[in-house]
């Protein structure tokens, strides 16, 4: 798989998704993109997670700022021990926020920001609707696949037999995730609906979770933690269904 462009850096892909590019630069970014697989998965991933944020704060998004706040940040006049008070403070608080933001560019600090949710619905938007190219590995290579994912992922995997449920492994595929590497499988059943199971590795999640399902993007997904990994599994079907088959993933996985 390939990498992003080098020269298309976060600070531009963000102004790009924000529309804060002139016409010209918005231009150059999407001309890039269709011919930058890379570059394409990253937007579209990016693009779902605003979606997804935007959502789930979207009752606050549009309140105006309080009236305490406004005055508190109203400008004083400071006597000259404090402006200077000042001074150093901010000097103490760069050099802390620059230790932190290095901190926080480590791939699994970047990681907290994206719940494992909303990274394997944000991965399910972008694939669902392929038809030539829903998977990487497809299902005819399946011992591959799994060895593969496991290597890559450095824990071992495998595809769960989800035929009492109706659906058949369509394949797999390494995705990126914070700088990581993820796995998603893919199942379709004869009607055509698919399901995807997502999983990542979990240095801190030392203790088994138990399930849990939230709606993103208009997605149900069950997801939880074991064995210092994350799980999740995502779809349309109807709640009762999805648990009982998200129940079989983590037996079998």
């Amino acid at each position: 798989m390939s990498t992003p462009r080098d020269d298309i850096d976060d600070t531009r892909i963000n102004a790009y998704l924000d529309g804060e590019l002139t016409d010209g630069q918005a231009a150059e970014i999407a001309r890039a993109a269709a011919s930058d697989p890379a570059l394409a998965e990253r937007l579209a991933l990016d693009r779902a997670l605003l979606r997804a944020l935007r959502r789930a704060h979207a009752d606050i998004l549009d309140d105006p700022v309080p009236a305490r706040l406004i005055r508190a940040l109203a400008p004083r006049p400071w006597p000259w021990w404090r402006r200077a008070a000042a001074a150093a403070a901010c000097i103490v608080l760069g050099a802390a926020i620059g230790w932190q933001a290095s901190r926080w560019s480590e791939p699994a600090r970047l990681a907290e920001v994206r719940p494992v949710s909303v990274q394997a619905a944000a991965a399910h938007a972008v694939y669902l609707p392929e038809v030539r190219h829903p998977v990487e590995v497809d299902s005819s290579q399946r011992a591959h696949l799994d060895r593969w994912l496991s290597k890559r992922l450095a824990h071992e995997l495998a595809s769960p037999d989800l035929l009492e449920f109706g659906f058949n492994l369509v394949g797999g595929r390494l995705l990126p995730d914070a700088g990581r590497p993820a796995a998603q499988y893919m199942y379709e059943n004869a009607d055509g609906e698919r399901i995807t199971i997502y999983a990542r590795g979990e240095p801190r999640a030392h203790t088994a979770t138990p399930s849990r399902i939230v709606e993103d993007q208009g997605f149900r997904v069950v997801h939880w933690e074991a064995d210092q990994m994350s799980y999740a599994v995502t779809g349309r079907l109807d709640k009762a269904r999805l648990e009982q088959v998200a129940r079989a993933v983590r037996e079998r996985i």
